[in-house]
């Protein structure tokens, strides 16, 4: 039960807010940008491992063990900035939640963990454009309503309705860049489907299956990105 009560807290404590992602600016220099964004690949790696029907504990120490040499990594070479140090406390204290759920059997739990890792390196990874920017955002979003709603969505109430509300803004934004992209029309009505579904259900059911939709769709948002380098 403290387990518990410790996670629910600090997990909505570790993201940063959708002001400071979005203040971060494109193609932020530092050696912090390419051990940051191995971590946040690393943790959504994670996060299939730990959903996975079947877990296995074995490559999920491997991962964890890639991820602390990594923010081993960030932090040293985050050091002298202050977002990026920011971020990287951030990131440990998510991973210290990550392992704390681990050790007690609480899976899913634990990829709420891993997904909040994912959000807290957002602002340091030095996307090129602010649409790869919103697109990992949505992206991180996506999987983050599904995980609520497979964990205890009577008691996240409030956190998901602010997740589905920050979906909403997030592709309110992305959308006219879209709209300008040849051949984007089919898949921008079945985003905007989508996203409406997320914001009407009032079922765990109807929202999970929604978030792995979207999650889905995030996929297809990205083929029109440029790709980045690094």
């Amino acid at each position: 039960m403290f387990l518990k009560r410790v996670l629910v807290l600090s997990l909505v404590f570790c993201v940063p807010p959708l002001c400071a992602i979005r203040a971060a600016q494109p193609s932020l220099p530092g050696a912090w940008v390419i051990p940051a964004r191995a971590l946040e690949e690393h943790a959504e790696d994670s996060i299939d491992v730990l959903t996975a029907r079947r877990f296995d504990a074995a490559t999920m120490r491997r991962q964890t063990a890639r991820m602390e040499a990594l923010l081993n990594r960030l932090k040293m070479a985050s050091n002298g900035n202050a977002e990026a140090s920011r971020q990287a406390s951030r990131a440990e204290e998510c991973l210290k939640e990550m392992k704390d759920a681990l050790a007690g059997g609480a899976y899913v739990k634990a990829a709420l963990a891993a997904n909040q890792i994912t959000m807290v390196m957002l602002p340091i990874e030095g996307f090129p454009t602010a649409e790869h920017r919103e697109v990992a955002l949505l992206d991180c979003l996506s999987r983050e309503i599904t995980l609520l709603n497979e964990d205890n969505p009577a008691s996240r109430a409030p956190l998901l309705k602010e997740r589905r509300d920050q979906i909403e803004a997030t592709w309110k934004l992305l959308r006219p860049w879209y709209a300008a992209k040849k051949g984007a029309g089919k898949l921008m009505a079945e985003v905007d489907a989508c996203v409406a579904r997320i914001i009407s259900a009032t079922g765990a059911k109807q929202q999970i299956a929604e978030g792995r939709r979207l999650g889905d769709l995030v996929d297809s948002l990205e083929r029109y990105l440029p790709r980045m380098k690094g």
